[in-house]
């Protein structure tokens, strides 16, 4: 495997514009043992060969929906209806632990979208301070993948793009939880529409395709600039 590893990792070793590389994003369950091997087999080729590519993932946030909750997360006995919380978190709480036992990662990532029609997703307390518990419990640094747009329930994305206060809102949550590194997912415009539906066009990210600054660009540098004077 990591013979393997190195003869593709080689090829961007040395090109300054590479920083590391993202894994899958949001892996299934069934998945977890072999991610993890990659995982650390990139960490020792780094090592063996003086590489410096930050190995980047992101898991996936918990949903109940039907397509996450049959293929992402594991099956676990007695825990059949997948719009009761209490079944999806004990069958979410298992996809993390197996990942963070499989991968052994110095640190914990995963993304959400916290607001939907103006109000906090019910779930997503509970579940980022499980995430902030599991974390401390290891050892290990929190990230977090946030967004800067309003996305409605029933697999229907909002293209609203949030306010100064809620983006605020959304930073200063994540510093109380205790978050290490904070990223958006909602960096530049997406130009086309993926199988889930999902179009992050101009109005909900910090640049638009033709590289303008949209009024999140502002908010949020405003935003990282406190968080970079205080860290």
């Amino acid at each position: 495997l990591d013979a393997a590893v190195y003869e593709l990792v080689k090829l961007y070793a040395d090109y300054p514009g590479v920083y590391g590389i993202q894994m899958t994003d949001e892996p299934k369950y069934a998945a977890y043992q072999s991610y993890g091997e990659v995982y650390n087999s990139i960490l020792r080729v780094n090592k063996k060969y003086g590489f410096n590519l930050f190995p980047q993932y992101n898991l996936i946030p918990l949903s109940h929906s039907e397509k996450v909750y049959d293929e992402y997360l594991p099956h676990v006995e007695g825990t059949s209806d997948k719009y009761n919380f209490n079944d999806a978190f004990i069958r979410y709480k298992k996809y993390m632990n197996d990942f963070m036992d499989s991968m052994k990662p110095d640190y914990i990532q995963y993304d959400d979208y916290p607001l939907r029609n103006g109000k906090i997703l019910e779930n997503y307390l509970p579940v980022i301070q499980y995430i902030a518990n599991l974390a401390a419990e290891k050892g290990i640094e929190f990230h977090m993948v946030n967004q800067t747009f309003d996305m409605y329930d029933k697999g229907v994305q909002s293209v609203r793009q949030i306010n100064a206060k809620e983006a605020n809102w959304v930073n200063n949550m994540s510093l109380g939880f205790g978050v290490d590194t904070i990223a958006y997912f909602t960096y530049f415009t997406c130009p086309y529409s993926n199988t889930e539906g999902e179009a992050f066009i101009d109005g909900s990210s910090f640049v638009t395709l033709k590289g303008e600054k949209t009024p999140i660009y502002d908010i949020m540098q405003n935003i990282m600039s406190n968080n970079q004077k205080y860290a």
